[in-house]
């Protein structure tokens, strides 16, 4: 399977190789987070740097070629075989979580992605020393020489501690704000299902512009929040401890509807929640939730909140997945 995966990333997979891999990702979910592994290896390895001047289709002529002169079997098994390891070596010290390549092309920009799974938070330190928390379920990507190019796009959630650098500015771009900061500490949220983007000013300040147009300036202890809905922006006085609490672990509730907290809870935990009575979300609803599990929280919901649940299993894309039905009481 290495070799399968090492001639699909080449491009030199057939129709029946395809065929295996696609069987082999359907069959586990770790097959998968490998195969994904792979892929950003490949694409960001000094390998690809080293190949993408080269003229694939002379290359494939040629290859094509001895394969009529029956003298590429042994060739290509070794040039195959090289290729798996270019990307099986990189693969042993793949604890250091983002590898940064540096280009000497000017011309063309390298990237690097980021996926924090569902159900999990990952901590990421970019190359210029800036820290960033990444919440379940959330995707950034950067341009691998961003000590220089400070602009990273983001859908989902995260929190930044970002390093002063008042010469070139730190950008968060989502799919229709743009935050931009110079040395500061804040939380954006910013998925794409959800109806608002926010953010979350700790300290220093930042500047929020949309679509390049209209710029709003945020003070420490402030939230702005953008109803992509009704197009209308706000901004309010902040509970830090409420937005940022799931950086350690934990979920803050202060006067949340329950239309958030399921939200937060269904991130937390990789569950989805089916309001079959909608009356209920604009409950307000206050607690503090640190290492219970999902069945405790739901416990304590029902007991304080007018609301039962009914958790039900089923499959989506080949994934099981939990359904948390809730009933007004």
């Amino acid at each position: 399977m290495n070799e399968i995966i090492a001639k699909y990333l080449a491009g030199l997979a057939n129709i029946k190789e395809k065929e295996q891999l696609l069987a082999w990702l359907k069959e586990d979910k770790e097959n998968r987070r490998l195969f994904a592994l792979y892929q950003n290896i490949w694409r960001n390895s000094i390998a690809q740097k080293e190949l993408q001047n080269i003229d694939v289709d002379a290359a494939y002529k040629k290859i094509h070629k001895q394969i009529n002169n029956r003298v590429t079997l042994h060739r290509a098994y070794v040039v195959f075989q090289r290729i798996a390891a270019i990307l099986l070596v990189p693969l042993l010290i793949s604890t250091i979580y983002l590898w940064t390549v540096q280009t000497k092309d000017t011309h063309s920009i390298m990237y690097q992605e980021v996926y924090a799974a569902h159900g999990t938070r990952s901590k990421i330190v970019l190359p210029d020393s800036s820290v960033v928390w990444l919440n379940s379920g959330t995707y950034m990507k950067y341009p691998q020489n961003f000590q220089y190019n400070r602009k990273l796009e983001l859908k989902g959630e995260a929190y930044f501690q970002v390093q002063a650098n008042p010469q070139n500015p730190f950008v968060v771009k989502t799919n229709l704000l743009d935050v931009m900061a110079v040395g500061t500490k804040f939380n954006v949220e910013a998925y794409p299902n959800d109806s608002l983007i926010a953010v979350s000013l700790i300290e220093g300040d930042v500047k929020i512009q949309k679509q390049e147009k209209s710029i709003t300036y945020l003070t420490p202890n402030h939230r702005f929040v953008y109803n992509k809905t009704l197009d209308l922006s706000s901004i309010e006085k902040s509970n830090n401890q409420v937005w940022t609490a799931w950086i350690d672990g934990m979920l803050v509730f202060r006067n949340n509807k329950l239309s958030d907290v399921f939200r937060q809870i269904g991130r937390k935990y990789n569950v989805s929640f089916d309001v079959i009575d909608p009356i209920i979300l604009d409950y307000k609803y206050h607690a503090t939730f640190h290492n219970e599990s999902l069945d405790d929280i739901l416990a304590l919901l029902q007991c304080s909140a007018p609301i039962t649940f009914e958790t039900t299993a089923m499959e989506i894309e080949n994934q099981k997945c939990k359904i948390i039905k809730v009933y007004c009481k």
